[in-house]
C-alpha cells in the first residue's frame, strides 16, 4: 500500500512538493525514480516485507513497476515460476516485471490483489497505467499535449498542474450522490475505471478494458452454493491476513463485518475489532444494529477490541480538517465514520483492517434498486439498448419544466419508466436535482452517456439472462464510492484497508447465483441462510443499519442552525459558480 505521483515525458519537473502532499500514503520510504521520458515520486507504507530490500521500483529486463496495493497470491506466483525466476525479496511485488515480460499485459489475469499499477516497459517504448478489477485503489491522470500526468490523489497533480472545478461534473455528483468514474470534480482530471489499463505509446492513449469475466447462471441448489461460497471465501480471507504488521477489523452490527470476523478470527486470533460508537444513532436507524452488538460479539467471545466515540463534538473539531483532505466534496456522513476509525486503528498501531466492503453487491443489491428489478430490468434494456441505436428513445429532459415540477414523484416514475438507465444512476440520490434546471441538459447529458457505457461494459460479461446484471452494475455505482472514500479516509492515517468480500473469485461465483435465491423472502435472505450457525442470532436477525450519522438530530440546536444558515447565505457564491445558479437561488430563498 503506498502512492505515487509522476508523469510521462521529456520535460523534468520536480515532484518533491507533490510527492509530500501525499505521504500520508506512504510514511515508510520515499524516493524519486526517473528515466528518459518518465519521472515518478513512490511514497511506501511498508505491510509485506518491512526492509528496505522491498522499496519500490522493482526491475526485470527492462521493465520497471511501482504499485500502489496489495497482490495478494504473491506467494503462489511466486512459487509457479521459482524455476525460471528467483525472488530476492519476500515483497509481493517483486515477481510482477517478471511476470510482465513473460506474458505481455495478459499477466494480470493471474493476479489476485488491489492495486493502481505503472509499468514501464523501456524495451518497447510502452507505458501503462492499471487498475485492479474493482477499482479499490485510485489512479488518476491528466493528458495534457503530449504529457500525460497520473497520481494516487488529485491534490498531487494540484502542484503540476492548474485544475479548474467542472461545474458539469459537480452538479451530476450533487444530483445522485456518486461522482461517476471516470468523473471528477475537476474538469480533464480523470480517474480509469475499473479492470481498466491506459497504454500510452508515442504520446497517443489508449484505454483497454483488461477485466472481462464470464458470468453463466449455475444450476446450483443452496447447499452447493453455501458450500462453494465459503470454499471461495476461507481462501479470501487467508489472503487478506497475509501481513508483517499488525490487522484489525472494522466492526459493526451487521452481516458481513461478523462474517469476515468469524472466518478470521479463527486463523489469526490476535485480530483486533475496532469499533465506533455514534451516540443517537439508534433513533435515526429504528434500532440497535451498530450501537451494542459489535462491542456484545465481542465481549461474549472474548475477542480483542478497541472502541471510540463519534459525537457532535468530534464531528464540530475535525470537519474542515476532513474536508481539507478529501478531493470531492462530501455527501455522505459514512465516509466521516472511516475516517474515525482509520484514526483510532492508527493510534493502536494496527496497519492492516479488514471491511465488509462488497457484501450488499454481491448478496443481492440495494433496497432503492429493488424498483428496477421490479420493472423487469432485463426486457427494457433491450429496449433501451435498441432505442437508442433507432433514435427514438424517450427522453425525460424534453419535457417542460413545469409538467415535471407539479410533482417530483411523477418525474421519477417517468424516469423509470422510460430511461431505467438515467433512473438508476440517481436513485440513490438527493432532490437536489430538482432545483437545477439551469444544469438539467448537462447532468442528463452526463448520465445518458455514462450509463450506457457501463451497460454497454456489463452486457459483455453475462449471457442472455443476464441474471446480477444490476449487481454488476454496482461496481460503477455503489462500489465505486465505496471503494474511492475508504481508501481515502484511511490512507489518511496511513491504514490499509482490505475487503474479502471482493475478492474477484468471490465475486465472479456469486454473479452466477440466480437472484431469485438472493433476494426471495426479504433483503440479503441468502446470507442469512448461508450464516445460519455461523452467527449467533442477535446479529443474523439484526435490521440493517448503515454507517450513518444522526446529522439530523445534532443539528436541532438552534443557535447552531442560525449559524449554519448565516455561514450558506454569506458563501452562496461558491455554489452559483461552481455548481448550479438555480441550487444557490434555491438556497436563498429556503
Amino acid at each position: 500500500m503506498c502512492g505515487f505521483i509522476g508523469y510521462f515525458s521529456h520535460e523534468k519537473i520536480d515532484l518533491k512538493a507533490s510527492a509530500k502532499s501525499i505521504i500520508h500514503r506512504g510514511p515508510d520510504q520515499q524516493n524519486i525514480s526517473e528515466g528518459a521520458d518518465w519521472k515518478i515520486a513512490f511514497n511506501r507504507l511498508s505491510i509485506i516485507d518491512k526492509s528496505n530490500n522491498a522499496m519500490q521500483p522493482f526491475s526485470y529486463d527492462g521493465v520497471k513497476v511501482f504499485v500502489n496495493g496489495e497482490i495478494y497470491n504473491y506467494l503462489e506466483l511466486r512459487k509457479m515460476y521459482s524455476k525460471s525466476y528467483n525472488c530476492k525479496t519476500k515483497s509481493d511485488v517483486e515477481i510482477i516485471p517478471y511476470l510482465y515480460r513473460l506474458k505481455g499485459i495478459n499477466f494480470l489475469k493471474e493476479i489476485n490483489g488491489m492495486f493502481s499499477m505503472v509499468i514501464i516497459d523501456e524495451k518497447l517504448k510502452l507505458n501503462y497505467l492499471i487498475r485492479d478489477r474493482f477499482g479499490k485503489k485510485p489512479l488518476f491522470y491528466v493528458k495534457k499535449n503530449d504529457s500525460l500526468f497520473f497520481s494516487s490523489e488529485i491534490k498531487a497533480l494540484k502542484y503540476l498542474l492548474k485544475l479548474k472545478l467542472s461545474k458539469s461534473n459537480l452538479a451530476t455528483y450533487m444530483s445522485s450522490g456518486f461522482l461517476f468514474e471516470p468523473l471528477t470534480s475537476y474538469e480533464n482530471v480523470f480517474s480509469i475505471l475499473p479492470g481498466s489499463y491506459i497504454k500510452f505509446e508515442k504520446s497517443q492513449l489508449n484505454e483497454v478494458q483488461w477485466y472481462k469475466p464470464v458470468i453463466k447462471q449455475n444450476n446450483f441448489d443452496k447447499k452447493e452454493i453455501k458450500k462453494n461460497f465459503l470454499q471461495i471465501f476461507d481462501q479470501s480471507i487467508d489472503f487478506r491476513l497475509r501481513s508483517d504488521v499488525p490487522v484489525g477489523i472494522f466492526l459493526s452490527g451487521g452481516l458481513d463485518s461478523n462474517l469476515i470476523l468469524r472466518n478470521a478470527i479463527k486463523k489469526y486470533p490476535n485480530l483486533v475489532s475496532v469499533i465506533c460508537e455514534i451516540p443517537q444513532k439508534e433513533k435515526i436507524a429504528n434500532n440497535f444494529t451498530d450501537v451494542k452488538k459489535p462491542e456484545n460479539i465481542c465481549k461474549e467471545n472474548n475477542y480483542k477490541f478497541i472502541k471510540t466515540k463519534f459525537d457532535f463534538e468530534y464531528l464540530n473539531n475535525n470537519l474542515i480538517k476532513i474536508i481539507s483532505k478529501y478531493d470531492h466534496p462530501i455527501l455522505n456522513s459514512g465516509i466521516l465514520i472511516f475516517y474515525r476509525l482509520a484514526e483510532l486503528a492508527k493510534e493502536n498501531g494496527i496497519k492492516v483492517v479488514l471491511s465488509g466492503i462488497g457484501g450488499d453487491e454481491i448478496f443481492g443489491g440495494y433496497p432503492w434498486q429493488d424498483k428496477l428489478r421490479i420493472r423487469n430490468m432485463v426486457l427494457k434494456m433491450k429496449f433501451f439498448n435498441k432505442s437508442q441505436k433507432n433514435k427514438k428513445f424517450f427522453k425525460i429532459s424534453l419535457i417542460p419544466n413545469f409538467l415535471l415540477n407539479i410533482s417530483k414523484r411523477f418525474k421519477r416514475l417517468l424516469e423509470l419508466i422510460f430511461e431505467p438507465h438515467i433512473w438508476l444512476m440517481k436513485c440513490f440520490g438527493s432532490d437536489f436535482q430538482y432545483p437545477m434546471n439551469d444544469m438539467k441538459n448537462n447532468i442528463h447529458a452526463k448520465l445518458n452517456e455514462l450509463s450506457k457505457k457501463y451497460y454497454l461494459i456489463t452486457n459483455n460479461f453475462f449471457d442472455k439472462k443476464k441474471y446480477n446484471f444490476i449487481n454488476y452494475q454496482n461496481i460503477y455505482y455503489s462500489l465505486s464510492l465505496q471503494n474511492y472514500f475508504s481508501d481515502q479516509m484511511c490512507m489518511m492515517h496511513s491504514v490499509e484497508n482490505r475487503a474479502p468480500l471482493l475478492d474477484f473469485k468471490l465475486f465472479e461465483f456469486m454473479m452466477t447465483v440466480p437472484e431469485k435465491y438472493k433476494i426471495s423472502k426479504g433483503s440479503k435472505k441468502l446470507q442469512r441462510d448461508i450464516c445460519k450457525y455461523i452467527l449467533p442470532d442477535y446479529i443474523l436477525n439484526s435490521p440493517k443499519s448503515g454507517p450513518s450519522l444522526p446529522l439530523n438530530i445534532w443539528l436541532e440546536n438552534n443557535a447552531l442552525k442560525k449559524d449554519l444558515f448565516n455561514y450558506i447565505q454569506k458563501n452562496l457564491y461558491i455554489i452559483e459558480n461552481n455548481i448550479s445558479k438555480d441550487l444557490a437561488k434555491s438556497l436563498k430563498n429556503y
